[in-house]
This record gives C-alpha cells, sequence and structure tokens, in this order.
C-alpha cells in the first residue's frame, strides 16, 4: 500500500473544501427540487464520480478495508445520520 504524502493530502483537502463550498451555489439553481431529491442525487453522482475514477487507477473494492476500519466508519455513519435528522429537523 502506498502511503500518502502531506502534499497529497493538502491538495485533497482543499479540493473537498472548495467542492463542497460551491455545492450551495448550485443548489441554488434548483428551487423546485426538495431536500430529499438534491441529497439523492448528489449521492447518486458522487457515487458515479468515485467509480469513474477508481477504474481509471485500476483500483477495485475490497471488503477487507471495510473490516479494517468498520469501527470508524460506524462513528461516521452516526454522525452523518445525526447531522441530516437535524438538518431536516430545522
Amino acid at each position: 500500500m502506498h502511503v500518502k504524502t502531506r502534499r497529497i493530502a493538502v491538495t485533497e483537502g482543499i479540493s473537498a473544501g472548495i467542492l463542497f463550498g460551491t455545492a450551495a451555489i448550485f443548489i441554488r439553481f434548483l428551487q423546485n427540487l426538495d431536500t430529499f431529491s438534491i441529497a439523492f442525487w448528489r449521492l447518486i453522482i458522487a457515487c458515479f464520480v468515485l467509480a469513474i475514477v477508481l477504474f481509471a487507477l485500476r483500483r477495485f473494492f475490497s471488503f477487507n478495508l471495510i473490516k479494517k476500519s468498520l469501527e470508524n466508519l460506524l462513528v461516521l455513519s452516526f454522525f452523518l445520520a445525526y447531522t441530516s435528522y437535524f438538518s431536516y429537523l430545522l
């Protein structure tokens, strides 16, 4: 397994922040869609883009990676559900 360098990690973090920050601009153009439709299509598009990137990099999905970090995935899933639920209430 190859180790990420600091430069790659910082570049990924900056690009993720920019993409996440500009999402609100594009959502403003989708005034006729409800919140769940927007969330659904964002998930579908993200999965599609990640599948293309994985295919281009010739990396394949492995359940061993999930087994190794199952505890972290469960904690992150809980926080995602928690924030989604409370943003729905507001």
